[in-house]
């Protein structure tokens, strides 16, 4: 059996920038063909970049794949854990996960906390996926912290409607200031999610 445990409840939003790569479009492909119609296609990438004096430059790449499209996570993490409950997959939401523990029977003991309870549930599994972010319970439970060099990185994104001349291109912006220095390097999005409206956001 398989147990899904996701701290919020769905649909939940998640900072992304919505794209769905060739790969993960086949995947959703052979799982449900109709996945893929929730996404706004896109034909391809402009970089636009400006080193001091120098007028501003763009580069255009094409995707080769018509099947690459952005898909707002609300949308798309709500979709595909309906899906897995379709196959028989158990999903507790509103729960935490505070630890995992090695067996010596090769398989794990996961200590998990659904909503505001106070008891914590101990779960017995042969495999433990920890797609759990940066902060990992997972990932510091079996001892794969980084080694002091992690480097924050910040960012903030929101979507715009009703944007006049909005493309089919996916929009990149290279903050000048910081990709001269090639200490940090950061830059601004514009990722159309349909045909008047985008996930637009900066980083660095």
């Amino acid at each position: 059996s398989v147990l899904l445990i996701d701290r919020p409840t769905f649909p939940r939003d998640k900072a992304c920038s919505d794209g769905i790569t060739a790969r993960a479009a086949e995947h959703l492909r052979r799982m449900d063909p109709d996945l893929l119609s929730l996404g706004y296609p896109v034909l391809g990438v402009r970089v636009f970049y400006k080193r001091k004096g120098e007028a501003l430059g763009v580069r255009e790449f094409g995707f080769d794949d018509a099947s690459i499209r952005l898909i707002p996570r609300t949308i798309l993490d709500l979709k595909l854990k309906e899906w897995a409950t379709r196959q028989g997959a158990e999903s507790w939401e509103h729960t935490t996960c505070e630890a995992v523990m090695a067996e010596p029977d090769g398989g794990f003991l996961v200590g998990v906390r659904p909503g505001h309870s106070a008891t914590r549930v101990d779960i017995r599994a042969r495999l433990v996926i920890g797609a759990d972010g940066a902060n990992s319970v997972v990932r510091r439970a079996i001892g794969l912290d980084h080694d002091g060099q992690f480097c924050p990185g910040y960012g903030v994104r929101m979507y715009v409607d009703n944007i006049e001349g909005l493309t089919s291109f996916i929009e990149i912006y290279l903050l000048s200031a910081l990709w001269e220095e090639l200490t940090a390097i950061g830059s601004a999005w514009v990722f159309p999610v349909g045909p008047r409206r985008a996930n637009v956001g900066v980083a660095v």
